[in-house]
């Protein structure tokens, strides 16, 4: 079996992404603005390529030129570096396919992140369940929803799952209701997420059990004044919500 297809074999995907990303600038100095908008060092799992990735896109912002002769300057020179530089660019298949190469990249970036938010994640919801064990529903879900609001923010234009916000730092209203109602599946609080409209234009929330019965969340928008976070169906009415009888259970007076 070839030398190239035996490194290929046992080397991840990713990290031969991440040596065609670099070895494609290298070679062609035209695919260096598509990298630089779409990638930052952080993307790039091994050290080395990550050491490189950041040269690079420092001289890109200083508007130095990028190539093997002013990388290797900047590197120091060093026979590991100008051996490295080498086999960037000869194990770069084409430079035709470089957004591939970033799209691999950044997805697995992506998911090296949710690995370990996940981790962050499973310690903070037991470290917080433990925490509001002995407080009432509305102070538990009052608590899990400053939660959600310290891990990211609304963004109209932004995703519309909990992963945009947990690792994006922001979400549309469905994805930050899908991050609320995650973390009270956790915690063990009945939750539903809402679809309807607000003021005419699609809008997501939630729906969840509290001590006085089921009540409207939404932690998209400031709280109302007069009836706080929680709301029943007649007073989320007169917020301008609207939104489709039988698709989650009735938030009415006791």
């Amino acid at each position: 079996m070839p030398a190239e297809e035996l490194m290929e074999l046992q080397m991840p995907h990713s990290v031969m992404a991440e040596q065609s990303v670099l070895g494609s600038m290298l070679i062609d100095e035209r695919c260096v603005p598509a990298v630089m908008e779409r990638l930052r060092p952080d993307d790039f799992y091994l050290r080395q390529n990550r050491a490189l990735f950041d040269v690079m896109f420092t001289m890109f912002n200083r508007f130095e030129t990028i190539d093997p002769v002013t990388v290797r300057q900047k590197l120091g020179g060093g026979s590991e570096w100008n051996t490295f530089l080498l086999q960037a660019m000869e194990l770069t298949p084409t430079t035709a396919h470089v957004r591939e190469y970033i799209r691999a990249v950044r997805e697995e970036a992506r998911l090296s992140r949710l690995r370990s938010l996940g981790l962050e994640l499973a310690g903070a919801v037991d470290k917080l369940a433990q925490e509001l064990t002995a407080l009432p529903v509305r102070e538990r879900l009052q608590a899990a929803a400053q939660a959600v609001l310290e891990a990211g923010e609304l963004d109209p234009l932004g995703g519309s799952t909990a992963y945009d916000l947990f690792i994006d730092g922001s979400a549309d209203s469905e994805g930050l209701s899908l991050a609320f109602a995650a973390l009270c599946q956790e915690l063990n609080l009945p939750c539903h997420v809402a679809q309807g409209t607000l003021e005419g234009e699609p809008h997501f929330w939630t729906v969840v059990q509290t001590g006085e019965g089921w009540r409207h969340l939404d932690l998209s928008v400031p709280e109302a004044e007069d009836s706080g976070p929680f709301c029943t169906d007649r007073q989320f009415q007169e917020l301008g919500y609207l939104w489709k009888e039988g698709d989650f259970p009735p938030c009415t007076e006791d």
